[in-house]
């Protein structure tokens, strides 16, 4: 009956989620496993090398994706442009802005009192993500998920085999960082044949009027991308210049315990664009798509945040002994897991209806925030400083956001949320209680069983949100 009442455009994003969201898991734990197999056996001294290195790549991505996968969906989406030429000039662009960029990383790591061979293979990742960025989000916009979640499936799985191998039999961690950047690599160069073997027409010439107009469109998401990757870094290269590289370990395994989480928000957001951005060209109202947005990721989001604040001394110790004081990172850095997607349907109305240099600004405003805060609690509280000054600048980002798109765009009431939180409160009580009679894993396992019969019962027999599920 319920499945019934679901636009169609809704079972769309389903479907295609399912595909991207287990391929991406698999490619973005496949960093979580392998920083995990550095911490098990090379320690945390290493740990806390590839992580800086990995940072560097990072940040030095900002040149070579300028934050551009987003605008690609948009525009094949609702525009009738060459795909295959447009596509064809943001690759060149893109290779020779990695280029630069492995160029600069080798000119800074010159600099750096640790392995430098290290950060320049991990920098040469550069090439193969720039690529991997540019045949996912075209094969979004096309509605054509399975070619690559294959490959990037395969990617994902040879680069832990590729990491595991090479530790196994006994090399360091340049050994790794050369075998996993060149799985990488093959995994990104097949994605990109496949993309453009699906074109009829012979390759076209690159044509300097379109990668123009490109680069122009690009600039607003460049922007925002340079502070979103400002925002993400900056505390690991705080707690560099003012703590340990075990609080940068610390640190790196609950942020990297949150990207993994945060990747349904993505997700979500890479399918649900094409859909806000059709909903606005046609000028159609857009709160009940927001509204679906909103309870659709608060209602996933806020069990799995509990659960991993509950669980964050098991989860910590299944990276070894060393890291069990990481625990606290993690109870307190999912937190913003929460946060944060309650924010994407926000976002993703605000890229589809041209508010990006909006986000830009917000993005200003929440960097000096995270900096400020950080400033004032490393050197006192070290990674669990960073942690609180990550969660307060989350906030700051989200209640922005909503406030602009609540006035300009799409007026919902916040208490849309009014059941998740219900939900929430119900299950933290019952793990409160049933943890005093149980172990840790049988109370969670029933204290997530309250949340999800309470959410149910909401959605089943409440008149506002079987109205709010309802088909227009």
């Amino acid at each position: 009956m319920l499945k019934n009442r679901i636009p169609e455009h809704y079972r769309v994003i389903a479907r295609d989620s399912l595909g991207l969201l287990l391929a991406d898991l698999i490619y973005r734990s496949s960093h979580i496993v392998i920083v995990w197999l550095i911490a098990r056996y090379l320690g945390p001294t290493i740990t806390g090398i590839y992580t800086l290195a990995s940072t560097f790549r990072s940040t030095l991505q900002i040149l070579t994706l300028a934050g551009t996968g987003y605008l690609i969906i948009r525009e094949l989406s609702v525009s009738q442009i060459d795909a295959q030429k447009y596509l064809l000039n943001f690759t060149g662009v893109r290779l020779g802005l990695s280029l630069f960029s492995w160029l600069l990383l080798c000119c800074v790591v010159s600099l750096l009192p640790y392995p430098k061979i290290v950060f320049i293979l991990v920098g040469l990742e550069l090439f193969p993500e720039s690529i991997r960025e540019i045949t996912r989000s075209s094969f979004i916009a096309q509605h054509r998920i399975l070619p690559y979640a294959l490959i990037a499936s395969f990617t994902g799985l040879a680069r832990i085999i590729a990491c595991g191998g090479t530790l196994f039999t006994g090399k360091d961690l340049i050994g790794v960082a050369a075998s996993v950047t060149f799985v990488s690599w093959i995994g990104s160069l097949l994605g990109f044949l496949k993309l453009f073997s699906s074109f009829r027409s012979s390759w076209p010439n690159i044509s300097f009027t379109i990668m123009k107009t490109q680069i122009l469109a690009s600039v607003p998401f460049l922007i925002i991308n340079v502070l979103l990757v400002i925002y993400a870094q900056s505390n690991v290269y705080l707690l560099s210049l003012l703590s340990t590289l075990e609080d940068i370990a610390f640190y790196s395994i609950a942020d990297s315990i949150v990207a993994s989480s945060s990747l349904l928000t993505q997700v979500y957001l890479s399918v649900a664009i094409p859909t806000f951005s059709k909903v606005y060209s046609l000028n159609k109202r857009l709160e009940r798509t927001h509204a679906r947005s909103l309870l659709i990721l608060s209602g996933l989001a806020f069990p799995i945040t509990t659960s991993v604040s509950f669980q964050a001394v098991n989860i910590a110790s299944l990276w070894g002994i060393q890291f069990q004081n990481a625990s606290r990172v993690i109870g307190l850095l999912i937190w913003s897991l929460a946060i944060s997607w309650l924010n994407a349907p926000t976002s993703g109305i605000m890229i589809a209806t041209g508010h990006e240099r909006i986000s830009a600004r917000f993005l200003a405003l929440v960097l000096g925030v995270n900096l400020v805060a950080s400033l004032v609690l490393i050197p006192f509280r070290g990674a669990v400083g960073a942690a609180i000054a990550r969660l307060m600048s989350e906030l700051a980002f989200g209640v922005m956001q909503w406030l602009f798109v609540h006035r300009k765009v799409s007026r919902i009431p916040m208490s849309i949320l009014s059941l998740p939180l219900i939900a929430l409160i119900a299950m933290g009580l019952t793990r409160s209680v049933f943890g005093l009679l149980l172990n840790t894993w049988g109370a969670l396992g029933i204290s997530l069983l309250v949340y999800v019969t309470i959410l149910l019962f909401g959605l089943f027999f409440s008149k506002r949100y079987q109205c709010l599920l309802a088909s227009s």
